[in-house]
């Protein structure tokens, strides 16, 4: 019965006919083989990385900032009334077709915020940075209180905060963003300015009839 059997078997294959639809479906299954696999490694290669939402050019840690212990240096700006010396400046132009500003431009910038910043910002040699263009101030503070490290949990319990805000010169808006330093720790962590005359509300300069 067996023998049989496969003799039968060996004349169906023998069938012309037959034999072709027989390699018609190794060959559709073995294209389906390849397809699954194929498919597979799209999956694999399309899976979503992570993606850093830092700029590695604008990172900034003031941890390491420190200052001489010495009268001459003395701080003359202060935050909501405590004494402070600036670590960093940023300055980014904002909106799409806004471009960088010029050494002269920076030091108008900070003189119309608060009138004497420059001359502060002189004393205390900040790093100062500008930014590739930013499209709103609000996006450029975000920015800023991602890329500007500061100590413990974005520096509350710390010496340091962040202010920032915007200023126009000449009808061009610029986003400002400053890391401050105070004589003791504070909870400031970060201040963000919705107007322009704020800035006169946050920092006062000594000796400034503003003060």
């Amino acid at each position: 019965m067996h023998d049989f059997l496969l003799e039968k078997l060996h004349e169906l294959v023998r069938t012309p006919g037959l034999r072709q639809a027989l390699w018609l479906v190794a060959a559709a299954a073995g294209l389906l083989a390849v397809l699954l696999a194929a498919l597979r490694l799209i999956r694999f290669f399309k899976r979503p990385q992570q993606v850093s939402l830092l700029e590695s050019s604008l990172v900034f840690d003031v941890t390491g900032i420190r200052w001489p212990d010495d009268q001459s240096l003395a701080a003359r700006l202060s935050v909501y009334h405590m004494p402070a010396h600036i670590g960093l400046v940023v300055i980014a132009p904002l909106g799409r077709d806004a471009h960088s500003p010029t050494l002269a431009e920076v030091s108008s910038l900070l003189d119309q915020i608060v009138p004497g910043l420059a001359e502060v910002v002189a004393h205390d040699q900040p790093t100062v940075r500008v930014w590739p263009r930013q499209l709103s101030a609000r996006g450029f503070s975000h920015s800023l209180a991602r890329h500007v490290q500061l100590p413990g949990e974005h520096g509350r319990g710390s010496p340091w905060c962040l202010v920032t805000g915007r200023a126009s010169l000449e009808d061009k808006p610029f986003g400002i963003g400053m890391a401050l330093s105070t004589s003791t720790p504070n909870s400031l962590t970060l201040i963000v300015l919705e107007s322009d005359h704020q800035w006169l509300d946050v920092l006062r300069i000594k000796g400034s009839s503003l003060e």
